[in-house]
């Protein structure tokens, strides 16, 4: 079950267009925050483009603004798409 489920085992798979984001609340209870370096890691390792946000005090659903406002800046980056003014959470 662990290979079918693993993003670690399909790092290969990505193609060097391909921009990965790694997001990660810190007091995440569902993915151990461990995770996230491991993956980067591995993306590194595989030379991929990627990117990894940590944040503080925030678990698998991100509720706090400026986490809010952080994530919705880095999808609107991968995208390429301006994000003034798009991402303000209050």
């Amino acid at each position: 079950m662990y290979e079918r489920a693993s993003i670690l085992l399909k790092v290969a798979n990505l193609t060097d267009a391909n921009k990965t984001v790694i997001i990660q609340g810190l007091d995440d209870t569902t993915v151990m925050p461990s995770q996230a370096p491991l993956l980067s890691d591995a993306l590194k390792a595989a030379k991929k483009n990627v990117d990894m946000v940590l944040l503080p005090a925030e678990n698998h659903v991100f509720v706090k603004p400026n986490s809010l406002e952080l994530v919705c800046s880095k999808l609107f980056e991968l995208t390429g798409v301006d994000a003034t003014g798009q991402c303000v959470y209050k």
